[in-house]
């Protein structure tokens, strides 16, 4: 009869069988390390015990014959490392923190004595990489939930996290542009990646993944656990972009319940006055939400050997008008009349405006005439008779008074144009499940949902801009086996679903992806 371990290893080679290969990346990091005894000399066999503060999640090896351990496919977070053998004391190593897809080193030096005797540490491990030439930085939860943001742009919108990936060595931001413009060490602007959860959020339909990052999955602080930009050097895994790597893993449960509310607002009386207009443009805005963490202890679903955490995170934008209004072009009340004489270049040169009811073809070319008023001497004027006649009047009825004198820049729009954001729910789900000691799995879904807005610029009659609305639904499925110290598994399915009022309607991305390979380390004492 087979064991569960068994059926969990035929299981994973079903996928591996009849899961296409995608995009998805293993993004656990990795604790590693050589025991050794007060002369040097290398220790084997020893028991090596690793212990999440935040879950309890517990797991076990031994060392080599080369005195050498090594844990893969862990979580960002605290842990405390315990490593016992005969004839040496036991010791403890608390203070670890392991920041995410880190490449992270404790050596271990055993006393002589007891078993009963303890050596207890409290000290992190090194920050310097010693297992790879990878160059990256991040940012730690802490950081992301003491620095400011934004609450939105001139158009509206929801916080991001990945703003603050401006904030890291090698990235540049070109003034007055967005995130989709950075440049991370010299490379070309939207050459990057983003990764969530272990999957890229690229798509064929809406660019790159740092794109996505930046407008389409805006990533709340409170639902980011902890985010990292590789900027060179990374592994093969990553070798799909030209650009820099982009990673966040969302926020999980723990062994205790956490929570957070906020709202952040924003008022017309609190703004300036806008540069060139004369009255400030109405601008209310409200983010708020909330987030709340812990175990889910319920039957089947928690137990001696099961653990299971949830995680769920809440954020509603709303706004009515915007922060700043264009200022727009439209006929002067000169022209309205027929009299296009004020229509000049920069150098105050007169710009011929040509008659269509004179065109001709001349030569193979088409021809017309520039207008030349009821004389026939006056150019760039248009009888009147030929403006009163026209359509152009029924059009006139709707278009207001210029805002200011001249026939370029002269009308402050009524309202911000439309955005997908101003009237936006977003949710984050999570679910951790803890089956042992070699298994773990957690599905998340991001859910964000705008509805339809339309803002016009010019009155409603005349205006040709359109209802503007989206829903995003991104999933991530991941599985994380380990068979033994150099026998491991992560298997990955992301699905993502835009539906939107653009290009990009009903369409959608599912990438699932499975990795199975049997990982040998050679670790340098």
């Amino acid at each position: 009869m087979l064991r569960t371990g068994n059926w969990i290893g035929l299981a994973v080679l079903a996928l591996v069988a009849f899961v296409p290969a995608g995009s998805a990346q293993n993004i656990g990091a990795q604790l590693a390390g050589t025991i050794t005894d007060p002369s040097g000399a290398v220790i084997p066999g020893a028991e090596v015990t690793l212990t999440a503060v935040d879950t309890g999640a517990v797991m076990k090896v031994t060392s080599s014959p080369d005195g050498l351990y090594s844990f893969f496919n862990l979580q960002a977070g605290r842990y405390e490392i315990q490593v016992s053998n005969k004839g040496f004391r036991d010791y403890v190593q608390r203070g670890i923190r392991i920041a995410l897809n880190e490449k992270t080193r404790v050596d271990v030096k055993l006393e002589v004595g007891a078993e009963s005797q303890q050596i207890e540490v409290t000290e992190n491990a090194s920050a310097l990489n010693f297992e790879t030439a990878e160059r990256s930085g991040g940012m730690a939860p802490e950081t992301l939930n003491e620095l400011p943001l934004i609450i939105t742009t001139n158009s509206g919108g929801l916080r991001s996290a990945a703003s603050f990936m401006t904030l890291l060595p090698g990235v540049i931001t070109p003034p007055g542009q967005g995130l989709d413009a950075t440049h991370f060490n010299g490379a070309q602007r939207g050459a990057g990646d983003a990764i969530y959860n272990g999957a890229s959020a690229a798509t064929g339909n809406s660019g790159s993944g740092i794109f996505q990052a930046a407008y389409d999955y805006a990533q709340s602080p409170e639902m980011v656990n902890e985010l990292k930009v590789i900027s060179g050097n990374y592994e093969p895994q990553y070798g799909s972009t030209a650009g820099a790597i982009f990673i966040m893993e969302t926020r999980s449960g723990t062994n205790e319940f956490h929570g957070n509310g906020f709202w952040f607002h924003r008022n017309t009386a609190l703004n300036a006055r806008q540069w060139n207009v004369d009255e400030k443009p109405r601008d209310l805005e409200h983010d708020a939400g909330g987030s709340i963490g812990g175990p889910a202890k319920v039957p089947l679903l928690w137990s001696s050997k099961n653990k299971t955490y949830f995680f769920f995170n809440f954020e509603a934008f709303r706004q009515t008008g915007g922060a700043t209004r264009n200022i727009l072009s439209i006929p002067s009340l000169q022209e309205r009349q027929g009299d296009f004489r004020d229509w000049k270049d920069a150098d105050g040169n007169l710009i011929p405006i040509y008659d269509p009811a004179t065109t001709q073809i001349v030569n193979g070319q088409v021809e017309r005439k520039q207008f030349m008023g009821c004389d026939g001497n006056t150019p760039n004027v248009i009888c009147p008779d030929r403006i009163q006649n026209s359509l152009a009047q029924a059009w006139f009825k709707y278009l207001p008074q210029p805002s200011y004198p001249g026939p370029l820049n002269n009308f402050v729009a009524l309202d911000a144009p439309a955005s997908y954001s101003v009237h936006t729910n977003h949710y984050t789900t999570r679910v951790d499940e803890y089956m042992g000691n070699n298994d773990h799995l957690f599905y998340t879904l991001y859910l964000r949902k705008s509805a339809p807005t339309t803002k016009t610029e010019l009155p409603v009659e005349i205006s040709n801009q359109s209802q503007t609305y989206i829903t995003e639904t991104v999933t991530r499925l991941n599985w994380d086996h380990t068979f033994s110290p150099v026998l491991l598994n992560h298997s990955g399915c992301p699905l993502c679903r835009p539906v939107s009022s653009d290009s990009r309607s009903f369409s959608a991305c599912l990438s699932p992806v499975v990795e199975f390979q049997r990982r040998i380390f050679v670790l340098q004492s």
